[in-house]
């Protein structure tokens, strides 16, 4: 098995595979930072910077950016807007309830639209979207693990599944998503927002870990139940995840 680790989107990043896949390895940890810089805020020239400068006008974007984008919108509605890319922690300390996503972004093969003013955050969506992304090109059977959401591609290595941390318990993950969501030290490094305030999040629940078939359906999952907390996780994962575990406050 050939494992390479590596920094993306501010976060630790590792890539396993076995067989001809192992080759691949360096390439895809380049195209990871690649998109990494496509979706900077800090750099006025990458893609997303030039989209924030844009507002009101159609864009060309990279396949890449139109994917991820489609992604934010379809995101919005299987959460029924819980999970929203246009919420960011406020700098002036003013909460700001969103507007719907639909309403201030639109994408046409190739094109995007986003509206004048509009700010999206695409860091959170993007690791299990990269996840997936990877772990898909780097063959049957390959692990991505970009900040914490996983893709486990095939048999791992002795046949399985790949173990994957959820919650404190080692899980054996074959063909299938892991993500996590949480508030507190073990959360990623950019707060959770809840559009529904434009705060911070407040939740009964500490972390949302979830096993869904692809890794970016475990990451809406595991934000959604955070954010509807303890008593309605249950019904909002109980038809589409595979698996979950909680960490309560």
């Amino acid at each position: 098995m050939t494992r390479l680790e590596f920094e993306c989107l501010g976060m630790a990043c590792r890539l396993l595979a076995l067989g001809p896949a192992a080759s691949r390895l360096e390439a895809g940890a380049r195209w990871a930072r690649e998109v990494e810089r496509r979706l900077s805020r800090r750099d006025r020239s990458s893609e997303l910077s030039r989209l924030h400068a844009a507002g009101g006008r159609w864009m060309p974007v990279s396949p890449e950016l139109e994917s991820l984008l489609r992604a934010a919108l379809w995101a919005h509605e299987a959460s029924g807007g819980l999970v929203h890319v246009g919420v960011s922690s406020p700098a002036d300390g003013k909460a700001r309830v969103p507007a719907p996503l639909p309403a201030v972004l639109e994408v046409a093969k190739r094109r995007a639209w986003l509206a004048p003013g509009a700010r999206i955050e695409l860091a959170g969506l993007a690791r299990s979207w990269m996840a997936d992304s990877l772990g898909g090109w780097l063959g049957d059977n390959a692990f991505a693990d970009l900040g914490g959401s996983v893709c486990a591609c095939g048999p791992g290595p002795e046949g399985a599944g790949w173990p994957v941390d959820v919650t404190g318990e080692t899980v054996m993950v074959m063909d299938a998503g892991v993500a996590t969501s949480g508030i507190g030290s073990r959360a990623p490094r950019w707060a959770v927002i809840d559009p529904r305030t434009g705060r911070p999040a407040e939740s009964d629940l500490r972390e949302v870990s979830v096993l869904a078939p692809t890794a970016i359906e475990a990451e809406v999952l595991a934000r959604t139940a955070l954010l509807v907390g303890s008593r309605r996780a249950p019904a909002v994962l109980a038809d589409r995840a595979l698996g979950w575990a909680f960490r309560e406050m």
